[in-house]
């Protein structure tokens, strides 16, 4: 049976408790009266029968029972006292019950301020009655919490029977019937019917209490009937004893008038009531129908496996379960029932007890977390809220959510948050939050601290105005209101910030706002990465690549002056040398035949070191046209190239059954008349250095990189030594005499002037008397795609 609401209920408590205090003041009020002989205390009615002193102790020890009673869950010592107040209130009773219906005078009732009850003029003899009402409502008291299958309370009817005889007693007092005058004392009537009412409403969930308070159709007509079954007999009833009195009509005509009377009422009662019923009767329907579509939703609810769900009873024995809650805990609907012991780990046992006597206690358990476990014995965690299932003999419906999802979610936002607390710890630059309200410092990394000299403990909860001098926080200050304000980020190439050690480092700072989800700036965030050593480098290095500049402007000024005079020395040496040859010609013309062998010899000497002269006059002059000339950039077929300045050496090959491997070779852009100086020079070597061998081979070829393209001229010649490897590309540099090879050290010079103008490089390997091969190299950039070359 349902439960009052709490106002209702404590109401109901206060008016037991209200009815308990009447109760012990009529009684003690009694005691008084028999103590100092004051009839009117005892004997309220003059004429009539006193509240005898024993009787008087029984409605103290049944008041002071009750009231400890009265509360559905009293403490245990409290519990123990009103019970051993009940079962004296029993014992007492029983033994003068008994002693009347067996005739044993005991004059137990005379125990108790023996001289007044035996001086009293009034009968004060505790009687049949009383000692019944004493046996009921001890009883009633002793087993008021006693509910055999949780059913029925035998506190109830026994308490109804107490009703009973006081009531009766009462009605012989307002009837006047003096034959009912001796059944018991008016004030005890009184107390008796006081604290029979009382054991009734201090449990308003059972019994008549429970019935008449309930909004089932029983509880409806018991409050629409009760109160008309109670008056109108006790009305009717009166009215005939005055009527007969008054010598209206006789006994058989007053007794035929109230059972018509009564009758005509009961059957107008009856005529409402069912009535009401069919009323009650068509929103129950109606509240049947609408119970079933909400059990319907339910249903689907519970079969939508959202969250598990589960009965059970008040052992704790699972005997139903949706499929959710199965899954969760790995078993299978052929499992059921079982236990709750079977699937909770036993460090979980005690948290459920506590849940078990919490729905015990109040009907529903307190929402708490706990574990279940598998067949396999991994665990679940799970959040569990049960309630007791109104009018069930204690079943119980719980539902379960399954929390390893958050716990998962959780352990990874830890994880991730552990994450990133190290990558703000460990950041080589400094890192802080500011709140946007105050700016006071909320965070701050272990770079921050390094840079500032300043212990986290005495940042966290300060500003700027705390650490800095007032100019450089007005500085930070209006920075970050301002990208408070733009909610942009906000880049400070440079910002001075004086530090604990007295010091000033230069920073490069971004700040940047932290916006919720309602675009409001909670906090902000800074990044300041100290570059004051990138500063002095950077002064160093202004300071050193000035000197640099200076360096190359002399040294491309002392350049400029030997590329000029080195053109006007190779042009002024031009004539002389036309003079000395031009003379040695004449010379041998005309006086060849008159000189002997010797001076023939030292004419011919002239001759040749002039056109030697002449020669290194040339080469010199080409040497610094490669350095000077603007560069013609266009497609350049090395395939094609190399095949003319072959056939350009064809006055030196003639006769000679050279051996040439020209491999394919590719096409880029470059200066073809200076590449054709390259190739010119490298050919005419290889032509020149396998001169000595049985039978020469040159070839020329290519390989590719991933940054270069590179070609090489390669021969079976005499080769070099790789010890003077670096002297090859030199000016004037020779590794052979003119006796062996004639030259004159200026081509591979050229080679590398104007390969280092293509961004290219070069490089040679050889052995002596293994050959050589010589490398030319040109970005890769340099290279043209097939179909450009075939446009």
């Amino acid at each position: 049976m349902p439960s009052p609401g709490p106002r209702l209920n404590s109401l109901l408590e206060t008016m037991s408790g209200a009815a308990c205090v009447s109760a012990f003041a009529i009684a003690a009020l009694a005691l008084v009266g028999w103590q100092t002989g004051t009839l009117a205390l005892t004997d309220v009615l003059p004429g009539n029968p006193a509240m005898n002193p024993l009787t008087a102790v029984c409605i103290l020890l049944a008041a002071v029972s009750l009231w400890f009673l009265r509360r559905s869950y009293p403490g245990r010592l409290t519990k123990r006292s009103a019970q051993g107040c009940a079962a004296l209130l029993v014992g007492i009773g029983a033994v003068r019950l008994l002693s009347i219906i067996f005739g044993i005078e005991l004059h137990l009732d005379q125990v108790i301020l023996r001289s007044q009850v035996l001086a009293s003029p009034v009968p004060s003899r505790m009687g049949f009655f009383s000692s019944f009402a004493c046996v009921c409502n001890g009883a009633g008291l002793l087993l008021l919490d006693f509910r055999p299958g949780r059913r029925w309370s035998p506190g109830g009817p026994l308490a109804l029977a107490g009703l009973a005889v006081s009531l009766m007693a009462l009605i012989g007092y307002i009837y006047a019937a003096s034959p009912l005058h001796g059944l018991m004392a008016f004030n005890s009537s009184v107390a008796f019917l006081l604290l029979g009412t009382a054991m009734l409403v201090s449990r308003p969930d059972r019994g008549l209490c429970g019935l008449v308070l309930s909004n089932s159709p029983g509880g409806v007509l018991a409050r629409r009937v009760l109160p008309s079954a109670i008056l109108l007999p006790l009305l009717l009833g009166w009215l005939r004893i005055l009527g007969q009195r008054a010598g209206l009509f006789g006994l058989e005509i007053g007794t035929g008038l109230l059972m018509l009377v009564i009758v005509g009422i009961l059957v107008w009662l009856v005529a409402v009531t069912g009535r009401r019923l069919d009323e009650a009767d068509r929103e129950r329907a109606r509240s049947d129908e609408a119970l079933k579509r909400s059990l319907e939703r339910q249903t689907l609810f519970l079969h939508s496996n959202l969250v598990g769900v589960l009965t059970a009873n008040r052992d704790g024995l699972i005997t139903e379960a949706n499929a959710a809650f199965l899954a969760m805990i790995g078993r299978r609907p052929e499992d059921l029932p079982f236990r709750t012991e079977l699937v909770t780990p036993p460090e979980w046992l005690s948290r459920t007890e506590t849940a078990i006597r919490e729905l015990a206690e109040r009907d529903i358990a307190t929402p708490f977390e706990k574990e279940y476990m598998r067949p396999d014995g991994t665990r679940v965690p799970a959040l569990v809220g049960a309630a007791s299932v109104p009018g069930s003999d204690g079943e119980v419906v719980a539902f379960i959510v399954d929390l390893s999802g958050k716990r998962r979610a959780e352990l990874e936002v830890e994880r991730m948050r552990l994450f990133l607390d190290s990558i703000f710890e460990n950041l080589p630059t400094m890192v802080f939050v500011k709140d946007a309200e105050e700016l006071r410092f909320v965070r701050m990394n272990r770079a921050g601290e390094e840079l500032l000299g300043i212990a986290r403990e005495k940042l966290i909860g300060r500003n700027d105005y705390d650490l800095f001098p007032r100019e450089q926080a007005d500085f930070f200050t209006a920075k970050d209101r301002s990208v408070l304000s733009s909610q942009e980020l906000l880049d400070i190439p440079e910002e001075p910030v004086q530090t604990a050690s007295g010091g000033t480092r230069i920073l490069h700072t971004k700040k940047v706002p932290i916006l919720d989800s309602q675009g409001v700036a909670h906090y902000l965030l800074g990044i300041s990465e100290d570059i004051t050593a990138r500063k002095e480098a950077d002064r160093e290095m202004g300071r050193l690549n000035e000197g640099i500049r200076r360096r190359t402007e002399d040294l491309e000024a002392a350049n400029k002056e030997l590329e000029a005079f080195s053109y006007s020395v190779s042009h002024d040496l031009r004539a002389p040398l036309r003079h000395i040859n031009g003379f040695a010609d004449l010379l041998a013309r005309h006086a060849r035949a008159n000189l002997d062998e010797t001076a023939r010899r030292y004419l011919d000497a002239i001759g040749s070191s002039a056109k030697e002269m002449g020669q290194l006059i040339d080469d010199l002059l080409s040497f610094s046209r490669m350095s000077r000339t603007q560069m013609q950039n266009t497609i350049v077929d090395l395939g094609r190239l190399v095949t003319e300045v072959r056939e350009t050496l064809a006055a030196e090959t003639n006769g000679r059954g050279i051996e040439w491997q020209i491999n394919g070779l590719p096409t880029i852009h470059g200066d073809e008349r200076m590449l054709r100086v390259v190739f010119t020079n490298l050919l005419a070597n290889a032509v020149k250095y396998t001169g000595h061998a049985a039978s020469a081979r040159i070839e020329v070829g290519n390989r590719e990189s991933e940054d270069e393209l590179v070609l090489y001229v390669r021969d079976n010649g005499v080769g070099f030594d790789m010890a003077y490897a670096h002297k090859l590309f030199g000016v004037f540099q020779r590794l052979h005499s003119d006796e062996e090879f004639e030259g004159t050290g200026i081509g591979l010079a050229t080679v590398r002037r104007v390969i280092h103008r293509h961004g290219g490089r070069t490089w040679a390997e050889g052995a002596v008397d293994c050959g050589a091969t010589f490398y030319v190299a040109f970005p890769r950039a340099s290279a043209v795609a097939l179909n450009e070359a075939a446009a």
